[in-house]
């Protein structure tokens, strides 16, 4: 059971690591472009933003995941102990 917990929270630091990571390659490659819907982008670089968005919703959807299943290992090792 402590091996799940450690895997999932190691899991789930990871991922929000690697979203975090994310946001920031988008803010600093990315400086200047506007996130407003209705914004007009070029094709190439609307791709390039939708990619970066992508791979950071990915990442952060995942964290959700892994801190949900962590916190229910926590909760049922506390409850069970």
């Amino acid at each position: 059971m402590i091996g799940a917990i450690l895997v999932s929270g190691l899991a789930a630091a990871a991922s929000s690591l690697f979203a975090t990571i994310s946001n920031f390659v988008i803010a600093r490659k990315l400086p200047e472009v506007n996130y407003e819907p209705g914004a007009e982008l070029p094709e190439a670089l609307f791709m390039r933003v939708a990619g970066y968005r992508l791979v950071a919703k990915l990442f952060y959807l995942q964290a959700l995941v892994f801190w949900a299943i962590f916190a229910v290992l926590v909760l049922l090792n506390v409850l069970v102990t």
